[in-house]
């Protein structure tokens, strides 16, 4: 699904993803070794937690929502955002 955006609402989504991972004291962020679906992705440590009730769906919505994008009022299932954007 297309996500259409202007450049301020990109900068925001941008600066929202960026704001949620820990990172190290070299202001890095820390990558959990081992931890991707396969050797083509990764996982990284950050802040919050995952709970039936919280989401990567939820995170998204809420994301989107900080950015000022088309949003769902909580959605823990893909097709409550996807569908804003068809």
């Amino acid at each position: 699904v297309r996500v259409k955006l202007s450049e301020v609402q990109l900068q925001k989504l941008n600066a929202n993803i960026q704001s949620v991972f820990k990172l190290n004291t070299s202001k890095s962020k820390q990558i959990l070794n081992g931890k991707g679906y396969s050797s083509q992705d990764d996982f990284y440590k950050a802040k919050g937690n995952y709970s039936i009730f919280k989401t990567c769906n939820s995170w998204a919505n809420t994301t989107f929502k900080q950015s000022d994008l088309k949003a769902c009022l909580w959605t823990p299932f893909d097709f409550g955002l996807l569908n804003k954007y068809k």
